[in-house]
């Protein structure tokens, strides 16, 4: 079978196959900034910019911790096949892959794609990954306690999120989010 006689989205994926090392390179780039957004939002409706306690690592593994990341880079890499195969049958079977990526039209798609995606996984999968953020945990501390708790034992709280060095969480009795650095933690419980 001769080039001109692939489909869109033949030539979609062998241009992904004999370009993979950059595809895989912005992928993973756009995946991490997609995560970084996505805590930073998560932890602004708890007041906690995440950005002062975390580290490198936690921003680099970013696209793996948050499923709706990943579900962002899978859709946004199936509409771009979709995309592709369109403009390729709309421009002829003459035009080549490199050609095409760099058409003004499929580089219009691949910019605006990349801003809506996210929201729109976010708005799709929002119920289904709720239950994510709304682990009930028990912590047990080595050392102190923690400011307006009286009984950590008996304070139930809402785990936001987690960092290398510290555990972000929430008590809804007093509406205060606290920072626990790990080190001071002997045990953290969730509760089904």
């Amino acid at each position: 079978m001769s080039k001109s006689d692939n489909s869109g989205l033949e030539q979609y994926l062998s241009y992904l196959i004999e370009h993979w090392a950059i595809a895989a390179s912005i992928g993973y780039l756009y995946l991490t900034i997609i995560g970084m957004v996505q805590a930073g939002v998560l932890f602004s409706k708890y007041e906690i910019n995440i950005f002062e306690f975390a580290e490198i690592n936690d921003f680099l593994l970013a696209a793996f911790r948050e499923p709706v990341a990943l579900l962002t880079g899978l859709g946004l890499l199936l509409y771009l096949g979709f995309a592709f195969t369109i403009l390729y049958r709309r421009k002829g079977r003459n035009i080549t892959s490199s050609k095409l990526f760099a058409s003004k039209a499929m580089l219009a798609n691949i910019f605006l794609s990349g801003l809506f995606m996210p929201i729109a996984i976010q708005i799709l999968f929002a119920d289904y990954f709720s239950d994510s953020y709304n682990r009930k945990v028990s912590i047990e501390l080595r050392r102190g306690t923690l400011p307006d708790i009286a009984d950590i034992s008996t304070t139930k709280f809402k785990l936001i999120g987690t960092s290398e060095n510290f555990v972000f969480l929430h008590s809804k009795d007093n509406d205060r989010s606290y920072i626990v650095p790990t080190s001071n933690i002997v045990g953290l419980a969730i509760e089904p």
